[in-house]
């Protein structure tokens, strides 16, 4: 038999450079990691454009009782201490650089009424004045077109009526006509009610109800 005999340097040597291999086997197939399941995050959103909100002052015009006593059997009657006034405001996120245009409408107007006149019912209606307009940027003037495409007119003289019929309202600056570019816009109306003559009104015996309904709509130009 034959001994080999290792002297102690050796040996050492022979120790370190092994375990050295073993760690780095070790090490190799730790760094080797098993995947699993993945897990994504979306990030969602929009741009939208400017927007304008519509708001009435009221939503309700209270004329109240209404005693047959004060009306008039051969003529209409503007019923007597209910006129008052009220206002559409237009509010919007940033100024609208062409403007705005607001219509009117009488969603209960017979076809035969003028456009001036806001059905009340069978008994009678209400007249709606323009008063001069607010905006962030000043005191505008009222103008008013058949189309949102103009052309646009002052309102003046026996314009002051609000019609509700085919008709566009806006506002521009000092002697002119253009739409103004404004954030916020005030159209200060105000009413006047009329009652039919009492000889006209069917089921003038009985309770009858007065009411109304408009509603505005914006446009922007």
């Amino acid at each position: 038999m034959v001994i080999y005999k290792m002297n102690k340097k050796k040996f050492k040597a022979f120790l370190s450079a092994g375990t050295f291999l073993t760690c780095g086997s070790i090490l190799g197939t730790a760094t080797a990691a098993v995947t699993g399941g993945t897990s994504v995050l979306n990030i969602t959103g929009y741009i939208t454009p400017s927007s304008c909100g519509v708001t009435w002052a009221n939503s309700t015009i209270d004329l109240g009782e209404v005693s047959q006593a004060i009306l008039s059997s051969g003529e209409e009657t503007q019923i007597p201490g209910r006129s008052g006034e009220i206002y559409l405001e237009v509010s919007c996120d940033q100024s609208v650089a062409n403007g705005v245009a607001v219509s009117i409408r009488d969603n209960q107007g017979a076809e035969d009424l003028p456009d001036y006149q806001v059905s009340l019912g069978k008994a009678g209606y209400m007249v709606f004045f323009h008063e001069r307009p607010l905006t962030n940027v000043g005191v505008p003037n009222l103008i008013t077109s058949t189309s949102l495409n103009g052309p646009w007119d002052s309102i003046k003289g026996s314009d002051v009526v609000v019609r509700n019929k085919n008709y566009y309202l806006s506002v521009a600056g000092e002697d002119t006509t253009t739409p103004l570019s404004a954030q916020n816009y005030k159209y200060n109306f105000s009413y006047q009610p009329f009652i039919y003559k009492l000889d006209d009104i069917e089921g003038k015996d009985d309770r009858i109800d007065l009411n109304g309904e408009l509603s505005a709509q914006i446009y922007y130009l």
